[in-house]
């Protein structure tokens, strides 16, 4: 499986910075972040042990809405509520 950079959190002080996501060859999607701890994994449901999870902010996610509906659909959601 290959991964390709889609989109990052704006709010990224640097161009390294995460959290980001990145769209893979098998059409699925992965999330880099900050990883959490396990007092968070033990409030989560059928967490399996090859699994893992992270938070990722809302501004990612609306922006990764915003660019997922411009390029799939060819609509301009414009900028992203605050």
């Amino acid at each position: 499986m290959q991964v390709h950079f889609y989109c990052k959190d704006p709010q990224s002080k640097t161009a390294d910075d995460c959290p980001s996501f990145y769209q893979t060859s098998k059409g699925s999607w992965v999330v880099q972040g900050d990883a959490l701890g396990d007092e968070v994994g033990a409030q989560l449901r059928g967490l399996k042990e090859s699994e893992t999870f992270l938070e990722i902010p809302q501004t990612l996610v609306d922006r990764f809405v915003q660019q997922y509906v411009e390029e799939r659909y060819g609509v301009d959601l414009g900028p992203a509520p605050r």
